[in-house]
C-alpha cells in the first residue's frame, strides 16, 4: 500500500463518516510529547541532559499543541459544508462540549494541576473567531492575513518578547502592554495562538491541497531543522517569556498535518481506542506526573534513588491508567465515564 493517496481531495469528497486513522494515530503521539513538556524525559544530573531536556521540551514538543488545534479545526469544520455558511449550530455544540469537559476536570483537578486545561477555553474560543470570520464573507487570503498578523502579535507576547520589552520605552505602548500582562499574562490564548491553527484545519477540511509526497516529507524536515535553530537563537541571544509559539512551529505543523491526513491507514477499533485514550491521558498525566514525583521522592529519602525512571514511570502509569479508563466507560455500569473523554 503506498503511504500516500495517489491524488489529495478535499472532505466534500469524502463520506462524513470517513476516519482519517492517521490524524488520530499522530495526535496520540503528540499526547505524549505534551506529557515530555511537563515532565522531563531524561533525569537532569548532568548539563548534556539539561540541553537534550530543553531543546526536546521547548523545540521538539511544541508542535503538539498546534497538531491538537489543526485536528479539532478540521474535524469541526468537516461537518460544514461551506466555510462561508458556517453553521454555528455545529460550532455552538462544539463549544458546550469542551466548557463541559473543562468543568469536568477542573472539578476533578481542583487544587492544582489545572494549567494544561487552558487548552480547551483557547480552543473553544479560536473556533468561534474562525467561524465568525467566515461568517462575515471575509475574503479567505484576508482571514490568512489577519490570522498572521494575530501570530506575530503573539510571538511578541510568549518567545520574542524581547522586542515587546523594547516598545515598552514608550510610555503609550507601555500602558498597553502592562495593562495586557496584567489581566491576561501571557498571548498563549485562542487569539493570538489557536485562531491560525484552527484557521489551518479549516482549509484542510474544505480546501484540495495538493503537495508532491517527497516535498511534504522534505518540507516538514526542514521546518524541523528551523525549529531548533529558532529556539537555539532565541535560547542564546535573546530573551522570551516562553516556546509556546514559534515561527517555525506554523510550516512544522502544516507539513506534519498534510502527512498525517494522508496516511491511508485501514480502518480498526484501535484508532477510536487511541483517540479516547490520548484525550485521558492529556487530563490526567500532571496528576499522576505528580504522584509518581511524590513516590520516587520518598523512596530517594531512604536511600534508593530512581528518580531517572520518573519520566518511563509516569508514561506507564498514565497509559495503563487511561486505557482502563476508557475500557471500563464501556461496561453499562460506568458509562458515565465516557464524559471524560467525549
Amino acid at each position: 500500500m503506498a503511504f500516500f493517496y495517489k491524488d489529495s481531495f478535499s472532505v466534500s469528497e469524502l463520506q462524513k463518516d470517513y476516519n482519517f486513522n492517521g490524524i488520530d494515530l499522530i495526535k496520540f503521539v503528540c499526547t505524549y510529547m505534551i506529557c515530555a513538556i511537563h515532565i522531563s524525559p531524561f533525569y537532569p544530573n548532568t548539563d548534556l541532559a539539561k540541553d537534550i531536556n530543553f531543546y526536546i521540551q521547548n523545540g521538539f514538543c511544541r508542535v503538539a499543541v498546534p497538531f491538537y488545534f489543526v485536528t479539532s479545526g478540521f474535524l469541526l469544520f468537516r461537518k460544514i459544508n461551506s466555510l462561508y455558511t458556517s453553521n454555528f449550530e455545529i460550532i455552538k455544540k462544539y463549544c458546550f462540549k469542551i466548557l463541559r469537559l473543562l468543568g469536568t476536570w477542573t472539578f476533578i483537578l481542583f487544587g492544582g494541576g489545572t494549567d494544561h486545561l487552558w487548552y480547551l477555553g483557547a480552543s473553544a474560543l479560536a473556533v468561534i473567531l474562525v467561524g465568525f470570520a467566515f461568517k462575515t464573507k471575509l475574503k479567505t487570503t484576508y482571514i490568512i492575513l489577519i490570522a498572521i498578523i494575530l501570530y506575530i502579535i503573539g510571538l511578541l507576547g510568549d518567545s520574542y518578547y524581547t522586542s515587546l520589552s523594547s516598545l515598552k520605552a514608550y510610555p503609550f505602548t507601555k500602558f498597553i502592554i502592562d495593562s495586557y500582562d496584567s489581566i491576561f499574562k501571557t498571548t498563549r490564548n485562542g487569539i493570538f495562538f489557536g485562531f491560525i491553527f484552527i484557521l489551518m484545519g479549516s482549509l484542510f477540511a474544505h480546501k484540495k491541497i495538493t503537495i508532491n509526497n517527497t516535498v511534504a516529507f522534505l518540507g516538514l524536515f526542514i521546518s524541523l531543522g528551523l525549529l531548533f535553530m529558532e529556539v537555539y537563537f532565541i535560547k542564546n541571544f535573546s530573551r522570551s517569556k516562553n516556546y509556546n509559539m514559534l515561527i517555525s512551529l506554523v510550516p512544522t505543523v502544516f507539513f506534519m498535518f498534510y502527512i498525517a491526513y494522508h496516511m491511508p491507514l485501514k480502518n480498526h477499533p484501535i484508532f477510536k481506542e487511541l483517540r479516547n485514550v490520548s484525550v485521558l491521558i492529556y487530563f490526567t498525566h500532571i496528576y499522576v506526573g505528580y504522584f509518581v514525583d511524590f513516590i520516587l521522592s520518598f523512596f530517594a529519602k531512604l536511600g534508593f534513588n530512581f528518580m531517572k525512571w520518573e519520566f518511563i514511570m509516569t508514561i506507564l502509569i498514565v497509559t495503563l491508567l487511561s486505557i482502563t479508563i476508557e475500557w471500563l466507560s464501556k461496561k453499562d455500569r460506568f458509562h458515565l465515564l465516557k464524559y471524560l473523554y467525549s
